[in-house]
């Protein structure tokens, strides 16, 4: 299992199961028909936190800049 898991929060911004666990992924839906409160809080912050972790152009600048300081060209 991977891929999810680095842009979800789990209980933040959504709800992660493994694909070893399919009930655990029926739980999570399960909560979430139920759960609105949580699932308002999930559709607020996860377009929230994918903005700010996981930009491309704010990515490459980062990864950028920290090449450069290690190889010690100018930023």
């Amino acid at each position: 299992d991977w891929g999810a898991s680095e842009a979800v929060i789990n209980n933040e911004t959504g709800l992660l199961s493994s694909a070893s666990k399919p009930d655990l992924f029926t739980q999570n839906i399960g909560l979430l028909t139920i759960n609105s409160d949580l699932r308002e809080k999930m559709a607020t912050r996860a377009p929230i936190h994918i903005r700010d972790n996981h930009e491309l152009h704010k990515g490459y600048s980062t990864l950028e800049s920290r090449l450069n300081n290690l190889s010690g060209a100018p930023a």
